[in-house]
């Protein structure tokens, strides 16, 4: 009977790079499904605070009634002019629906506005800067810019004169070209 000689307890160099290979591509998925993640999030709230506004508008247009952008530290809320009496107007934030509140903590978001070109210091209740949208359905041009707190990411909204809500990235990426972060509809001016 032969005997064989008897292996040393532990792991052979091939199963120790298999495994650590499988490691390596178990890690590499992970990390990029989580950068497109942060990607994805960041044009999901591009979308929904761009759709918010055009709807907003969208509603300006069939009410004829003219609504308010409010923009704070808080957050982004759509508000109503009531009339207190002949004379007097407030303005009342619309709670619910599709036109309700963004809270900008909530998504992690820094905000800075511009309106017609000049940076507003924001306050941290929306109802204090207010952007006009007439009953035409025209919105007073700004740029808000949300960021996330690297600093280093985020976007722009934009809004221009009888133009569509704009978003790009924020901020540009250093070829100097914005990535958009809208799907461009057809039959509107800024289409290419």
């Amino acid at each position: 009977m032969a005997i064989r000689p008897r292996r040393a307890p532990g792991f052979t160099l091939i199963e120790l790079l298999v495994v650590m290979f499988v490691i390596g591509v178990v890690a590499s998925v992970g990390v990029l499904s989580v950068s497109q993640l942060g990607s994805r999030s960041l044009e999901q709230n591009a979308r929904q605070l761009a759709s918010q506004i055009e709807l907003a508008r969208e509603q300006t247009l069939l009410t004829g009634q003219a609504l308010s952008i409010g923009i704070g530290t808080e957050g982004l809320v759509i508000l109503e002019r009531q009339w207190i009496d002949d004379t007097r107007v407030t303005w009342i934030p619309i709670e619910s629906g599709p036109l309700g509140p963004y809270d900008f903590r909530q998504h992690g978001l820094q905000p800075r506005l511009y309106v017609d070109g000049r940076r507003n210091g924001l306050r941290e209740s929306p109802e204090h800067n207010r952007i006009a949208i007439n009953g035409s359905g025209r919105i007073e041009p700004f740029e808000l810019i949300l960021e996330y707190p690297d600093g280093r990411s985020g976007f722009v909204l934009r809004s221009e004169r009888d133009q569509p809500i704009q978003a790009f990235e924020h901020p540009s990426p250093s070829d100097g070209e914005p990535r958009h972060l809208l799907a461009q509809r057809p039959g509107h001016p800024d289409t290419p």
